[in-house]
């Protein structure tokens, strides 16, 4: 079994980066394979709208979205990693997830199977204590899971991380993490 990590931070070694890391240890420590991918070091273009995709289900847009993708469709597991900006998930995410777009197509329009991804993770870090915070992106990563036929099996709102670096010290969200991590390995 492998379990793909995406960490959806435009900070390289952020909050959600230090919690992905302990939710993929946990994976580790029950048996899976794992493999991590920051969204921010991938070229992804944000969908052009052209609806090309419609056809086949394949994007025309050539960038790295083909290896994401490549890499989703290959795993059995999914764990996303994303602080809240703005009241919603970050750009790097929601340019992704649109960019999914064409397994919608393959799915909903083609009446094709998607990835077989059985297990779906998010976890969600906000600085702010206000858990209303979480509403957006709560409903973008629900759909997301919907399409690949996971549904959102696990997740954690984490809210009053305030402090960049804060997640890497607070050893009850770690833990959290952790434990989130290996569920996410042990469904059957």
């Amino acid at each position: 079994m492998k379990i793909l990590g995406l960490s959806a931070s435009p900070r390289v070694n952020g909050n959600s980066r230090a919690l992905l890391d302990s939710a993929l240890a946990g994976v580790r420590a029950a048996g899976a394979e794992t493999e991590m991918i920051s969204l921010s070091r991938l070229n992804i273009k944000p969908c052009a709208g052209e609806d090309a995709c419609f056809k086949d289900g394949k994007c025309r847009i050539k960038d790295d979205m083909a290896l994401l993708i490549q890499k989703i469709d290959s795993c059995d597991g999914v764990i996303i990693a994303c602080p809240v900006y703005f009241g919603s998930v970050t750009a790097q995410l929601k340019a992704a997830i649109d960019r999914c777009q064409q397994l919608w197509v393959k799915k909903y329009r083609l009446g094709k199977k998607t990835s077989p991804v059985k297990r779906g993770g998010f976890i969600c870090v906000s600085k702010y204590k206000n858990r209303d915070f979480f509403r957006n992106s709560k409903e973008i990563i629900e759909i997301f899971f919907r399409v690949l036929d996971t549904g959102l099996v696990k997740a954690l709102w984490l809210s009053g991380l305030e402090d960049k670096g804060a997640a890497k010290t607070n050893k009850a969200c770690l833990e959290k993490a952790y434990r989130l991590g290996g569920e996410i390995a042990n469904l059957k």
